[in-house]
């Protein structure tokens, strides 16, 4: 007989849970800033169905980056290049550590209405050591400049780790070494570039009944910031953003 002690069991549960989430990538989008017919990368965005109604998810910071420089914003959805000409409502960064953007997404935007949207969220409070989030974005390091006519080939990054949470914000832990998808053991990603991407929350690997069947993961926030000083990835809770979205539709 076999006796595997707890901590080897979790870190089981936590590989064999990221490996099962490549699904969610659908939900996660690149942000590229188009001008003179040249890509340059800014960062990560999460389609997300609040409601009945879609919505486009980003940092405030990435928008502003792309106003800055007089370009138009862009995400690469469908294989296609989509620029996004309609108005983003976020706060001023100044004065809003919050820092999210979000649009919605109406039937008249054709090709990115019918992206896959994310439907499950968590509102869970707590963190803890047990408690498993994932973090999904596309890196600068890994999403060069680009020429428009020719079609970006955007690539993906996750990266998973423990969390706590402060009133709006989960600070999820930033270790030097972190586990991908394929089981190895490689050394944490750069993460500047997917500020804007969703964070997810995989569930309770202290949990036994979900030993048994894994919870589906659910949207818990977006990346804002990771900070280098405290070792954490600063993420703003999507029920922060959705009370902003009923507060502005009046939903």
């Amino acid at each position: 007989m076999e006796f595997k002690l707890i901590n080897q069991i979790i870190y089981e549960r936590k590989l064999e849970w990221v490996q099962k989430t490549r699904d969610y990538d659908a939900f996660c989008k690149p942000v590229y800033a188009l001008k003179d017919d040249e890509l340059i990368h800014l960062g990560s965005a999460v389609f997300t169905k609040y409601k009945t109604r879609k919505f486009l998810i980003t940092a405030a910071h990435v928008l502003e980056e792309c106003k800055n420089s007089s370009s138009t914003f862009c995400i690469i959805a469908n294989n296609q290049i989509i620029e996004i000409l309609g108005g983003l409502y976020h706060g001023t960064l100044s004065e809003d550590p919050l820092d999210f953007a979000w649009l919605e997404v109406n039937i008249k935007e054709g090709i990115l209405y019918q992206e896959k949207f994310i439907e499950l969220f968590s509102y869970n409070q707590l963190g803890g050591d047990n408690r498993l989030y994932m973090a999904l974005g596309y890196p600068n390091s890994k999403n060069k400049v680009s020429i428009a006519t020719k079609l970006a080939n955007p690539k993906l990054i996750s990266y998973s780790s423990s969390a706590r949470h402060e009133e709006d914000f989960i600070f999820v832990d930033y270790e030097k070494e972190n586990c991908i998808r394929n089981g190895a053991k490689v050394n944490s990603p750069d993460l500047k570039g997917m500020s804007g991407g969703p964070l997810f929350d995989l569930g309770d690997l202290g949990n036994i009944k979900n030993h048994i069947q894994q919870p589906a993961p659910r949207l818990a926030g977006i990346i804002i910031e990771h900070n280098l000083h405290s070792k954490t990835i600063r993420c703003t809770k999507i029920n922060t953003i959705f009370s902003d979205i009923d507060r502005v539709l009046n939903l």
